[in-house]
């Protein structure tokens, strides 16, 4: 168990022992950077909770199995992700190679988006789902075919299923709206978590629980203050400040550690087998297939030294128009936010403190209002660059 969480021995190391002596609570928050496994981590938990013999990766009891596949009635997951680049990454494995790992790793990654539209979760706004039904019924099509218990692929069948699931699932993201979790999603789970499920243990996962809104944060206290039998809560977040002081309360806290280099380079060879040696990180890997190698870097430097009154050798036009793209301003917005923690940490001299703390301010202000009123990204970037130079 949790074999594939690497260079997180400690939380892992902690979470086994909560589990094996029965002492885990109902109510988890998973925190640590973007990119350090907090997801993977809970998906391999609420196998754990499910199994029904010793829990291995490979076990063949039907809950591991449907696991596996994030098809588990009793799995329930919500909130933003970056879905379309971590789908990216992993058809990029399936490319170079057909073994079933690769067909797995496309698979998770797909239904990471697709288990977002679980019928429960949208009931009573069923219309919001209008423009993104036939794509989703496309997608669970395609990766029931890819499933490794559906035997060999023929090589032109496996190419035309790669294209299938990049162009449907770009039509989904497209069509609908992930970057917050709404109050009529809370309720619709604090419903569900109540209902008999199929096996040992219900399990709810909240992805990045800092993008609640107000009354869904409300509701959410609500649930875990009187958490239902049998049902385990997960809250991932990179933001743990953000979260409000009464829901921290009810939550047992989990540390994930930022990986070194040698942690990141051991990710991208066992997880994804990537050849090139060129990505430093698995961010700058999913990154890549969008921007490039570097270039999400590159315009992340330009914005905090403007921003901060620094000179720049960066082109801002090239900023703005990267931004035609609204996707990309998250991306940019946390590739910044990386940038000024590195250069905390490394103490660079010349530093402004306080010009720094003013501009990670903004960058979190930005992001609240990019992903909870979805305001134009180029008038955000206008922002943080004013704002940071006064």
């Amino acid at each position: 168990m949790f074999e594939n969480i690497l260079d997180q021995e400690h939380v892992i190391s902690r979470l086994m022992e909560d589990l094996e002596n029965q002492r885990l609570p109902s109510s988890l928050l998973f925190f640590g950077p973007s990119f350090c496994g907090k997801l993977s981590a809970a998906l391999e938990l609420a196998r754990g909770l499910s199994c029904s013999r010793e829990r291995e990766w490979s076990c063949s009891c039907p809950d591991c199995r449907k696991h596996r596949t994030l098809t588990h009635p009793d799995l329930g997951m919500l909130g933003p992700r970056y879905f379309q680049q971590e789908l990216d990454g992993s058809l990029e494995v399936l490319r170079r190679s057909r073994k079933d790992f690769a067909r797995y790793l496309v698979i998770r990654g797909a239904r990471k988006l697709t288990r977002r539209f679980d019928p429960w979760l949208w009931e009573g706004e069923e219309s919001r789902l209008k423009g993104a039904r036939s794509s989703l019924d496309a997608l669970e099509e395609l990766l029931d075919e890819l499933d490794p218990a559906a035997g060999e692929l023929a090589e032109t069948r496996a190419e035309k299923i790669i294209s299938s699931i990049a162009k449907e699932a770009a039509s989904v993201l497209k069509a609908s709206n992930l970057s917050h979790i709404p109050i009529f999603m809370v309720r619709n789970l604090a419903y569900w978590a109540r209902t008999t499920g199929h096996g040992k243990a219900k399990i709810i996962i909240m992805e990045n629980a800092e993008s609640m809104m107000d009354s869904a944060r409300n509701a959410v206290l609500k649930i875990l203050e009187e958490p239902p039998e049998g049902v385990h809560f997960i809250l991932t977040t990179s933001k743990r400040a953000a979260l409000i002081p009464t829901i921290l309360s009810r939550v047992r806290p989990y540390a994930f550690k930022e990986r070194d280099s040698r942690g990141e380079r051991q990710v991208l060879d066992r997880i994804f087998r990537e050849p090139s040696g060129e990505f430093r990180s698995l961010r700058e890997y999913f990154l890549g297939f969008d921007l490039g190698a570097g270039e999400i870097r590159r315009h992340a430097e330009t914005v905090a030294d403007l921003a901060l009154g620094n000179d720049s050798q960066g082109d801002l036009s090239e900023v703005f128009s990267m931004l035609q793209k609204k996707e990309r301003f998250l991306p940019l917005l946390e590739e910044v936010q990386e940038l000024l923690r590195l250069r905390l940490r490394e103490g660079l001299p010349g530093v402004d403190l306080a010009r720094m703390e003013n501009l990670l301010d903004r960058l979190t202000r930005a992001r609240k209002m990019f992903e909870g009123y979805n305001q134009n990204p180029d008038l955000l970037l206008e922002g943080l660059l004013y704002g940071g130079v006064r």
